[in-house]
């Protein structure tokens, strides 16, 4: 039987063979799909709770990669300028004064809140 008479095979463990032919491809095709990010998995009111909280480990690690991530953006350069001497722990007070002063924008992405947290407490002069 040729691949292209499956089709008219009668016993169903033919037709069965004949239809995988095609489950590499499918399975191939479907790995290839892109998943859609979720954007802004975090808001500030979840920053905020666990950087008053005992979670200040993940509160420093997150505002972190907060600042890793926002100040190597395409297009970011110029628009905050950090000190080397800088810590970690100051970048969360100023996220977390930031969110205190402005607890109407908790809702937010964390991302943004961070950047312009950033952007107004280390600004390029």
């Amino acid at each position: 039987m040729v691949v292209s008479d499956c089709h008219l095979a009668e016993r169903p463990e033919v037709r069965y063979i004949c239809g995988m032919r095609f489950a590499p491809a499918l399975l191939t095709a479907i790995v290839a799909l892109p998943v859609p990010a979720m954007a802004g998995f975090n808001t500030g009111n979840e920053v905020v709770t666990a950087c008053k909280q005992d979670r200040f480990g993940y509160c420093l690690g997150y505002t972190t990669g907060l600042v890793d991530a926002i100040t190597n953006e395409p297009g970011t350069k110029g628009q905050i300028c950090l000190r080397e001497s800088l810590t970690a722990g100051q970048v969360r007070d100023v996220l977390v004064k930031w969110l205190d002063d402005n607890p109407g924008k908790r809702d937010y992405t964390a991302s943004s809140i961070a950047r312009v947290a950033l952007q107004e407490a280390f600004p390029c002069r």
